[in-house]
């Protein structure tokens, strides 16, 4: 019973101990090649089709982005990319704080989507 007990309280501890070092993450959250891509979509295209198309084809250019381009995922995540992108920028202007900024929740959500590791930052 004890070692239920023990094995349960370690368990908490781990997620508790993870949950606060991806917190952390996020504070410190620089750019990354996919939220630059990001970035440069939500400048120059007022549409979310252009946008997605321009990600899409930056995506398949890069040279770090050759195993999302082949991602079945890909069109779904860019587009849930893009609107946490939006709600983070609503976060911000709402007087949130401005870390992750929004293209970089955005590249997360597309990493964290298509299954594929967020690269380190630039």
């Amino acid at each position: 019973m004890n070692r239920g007990l023990l094995l349960i309280a370690w368990g908490l501890l781990s997620l508790v101990t993870a949950s606060c070092l991806h917190a952390a993450d996020e504070k410190d959250a620089p750019p990354n090649w996919l939220s630059d891509v990001v970035k440069k979509a939500r400048v120059e295209y007022n549409r979310a089709t252009g946008q997605a198309f321009y990600i899409r084809n930056e995506i398949a250019k890069h040279p770090q982005g050759k195993e999302l381009a082949k991602n079945a995922a890909l069109e779904k995540a860019i587009a849930a990319g893009l609107r946490k992108a939006t709600a983070r920028q609503k976060e911000i202007e709402e007087g949130g704080e401005e870390h992750p900024a929004p293209e970089v929740a955005a590249s997360w959500t597309i990493f964290d989507d298509c299954k594929v590791k967020r690269p380190k930052a630039e």
